[in-house]
């Protein structure tokens, strides 16, 4: 592991001042810029080996079935179930996004727990470990990937 200490940039987005303000006004999101060195990054490259493929990524279905949207979200990716890599994902970006610690369904972020005026909540607290089932997914981009809101 690369005990140097990275210079790191946080920029919030703050979606209602963007084009996507219609869709994206109440969501979260950060660039954090410099929190990987180059042997982070290897060493996150190397466990993506170990995840059985690439496969295109899909979306998930109420039921649970994967489906593919090519026009939209044009990438491949692979899962890899490995708890000490979440464990160190978790606490490198940890301090970075201290305002998610603990969401509540009335407070800044409570749409993440659901839907306004749907079934929201209940509070979601970060704790000392990976809260998604210690799951790290890696999304690999070629240059003439896309992402867009489906119109």
């Amino acid at each position: 592991m690369d005990t140097s200490i990275p210079q790191v940039s946080v920029t919030p987005i703050d979606f209602a001042q963007t084009p996507l303000a219609g869709s994206y006004s109440a969501f979260y999101a950060k660039v954090i810029d410099g929190l990987f060195t180059p042997a982070d990054c290897a060493r996150l490259l190397s466990l993506a080996s170990t995840g059985g493929g690439w496969q295109p990524a899909g979306l998930s279905t109420r039921n649970g079935a994967q489906t593919v949207h090519a026009d939209f979200r044009n990438s491949d990716r692979v899962l890899v179930i490995d708890d000490a890599h979440a464990t160190w994902i978790y606490e490198k970006l940890g301090p970075y996004v201290e305002e998610i610690h603990e969401i509540a369904p009335e407070g800044r972020w409570g749409s993440l727990t659901g839907r306004p005026g749907k079934k929201q909540g209940p509070t979601w607290s970060l704790s000392g470990s990976p809260s998604l089932g210690d799951k790290a997914g890696y999304r690999e981009h070629e240059p003439t990937s896309q992402h867009s809101m489906k119109g």
